[in-house]
């Protein structure tokens, strides 16, 4: 799977999260936010038909619920973020790059991920469910009890995740590479499992949902 890299431009102005969605929203003109750099900004309470960021960079910046009916990253880096309880649903990320990030109970829902990766984040308790994954890749990330149902996956890498209780209900899996995974009490239908990829320490753990009794 090639990832690509989200693409920044050379130099980043700097402008207050907040005073920057607020400007933008007043002048009613559909212009994107393109090119900044927010440090330890805030997003939330926000309301518009439609907020796009382009080649921006956020650092340890804090996000809440906004009612935003077409929100969309485009060249997006997230470091340091709190994104709790966060609702992105129906959102677009294309060629984003979210580390070490808090995302815990994020509502990701029907959203269209493209070119997109998490590095070191926490997302227990997320819900990526019903939305559409293509070229994503989760390394490192603690994903316990997170929702990734009916989901349509076209490369997507996980690593040294921790997906246990995690619920993976109609979403094939087929060569999806597991190994190195924590699938603890993992959820999914054998069906969907067809054709992953797993170790022989995983089968153990997974031989239970075909109701197999290992002695």
């Amino acid at each position: 799977m090639r990832m690509l890299e989200p693409l920044l431009p050379d130099t980043l102005r700097e402008e207050e999260l907040t005073d920057c969605i607020e400007r933008v929203l007043d002048a009613d003109q559909d212009e994107d936010i393109e090119g900044f750099l927010f440090e330890d900004g805030f997003m939330g309470g926000h309301s518009a038909k439609r907020l796009e960021f382009h080649g921006c960079k956020f650092e340890r910046c804090r996000f809440s619920p906004v009612e935003i009916k077409y929100l969309y990253f485009v060249d997006a880096v997230f470091v340091g973020c709190d994104f709790s309880n966060m609702r992105f649903h129906g959102a677009g990320f294309q060629r984003a790059r979210f580390v070490d990030c808090r995302c815990t109970g994020a509502d990701f829902s029907e959203c269209v991920l493209n070119q997109v990766s998490f590095e070191g984040c926490l997302m227990d308790y997320a819900n990526f469910s019903m939305g559409k994954l293509t070229n994503v890749k989760l390394s490192d990330c603690s994903c316990v009890h997170a929702a990734f149902d009916s989901l349509k996956l076209k490369g997507v890498a996980l690593t040294g995740c921790k997906l246990m209780e995690s619920e993976w209900l109609h979403t094939p899996l087929k060569g999806v590479d597991l190994r190195g995974n924590d699938l603890s009490a993992f959820h999914i239908d054998p069906v969907d499992l067809r054709g992953a990829v797993i170790s022989a320490d995983q089968a153990l753990i997974l031989a239970a949902l075909l109701g197999v009794v290992i002695r």
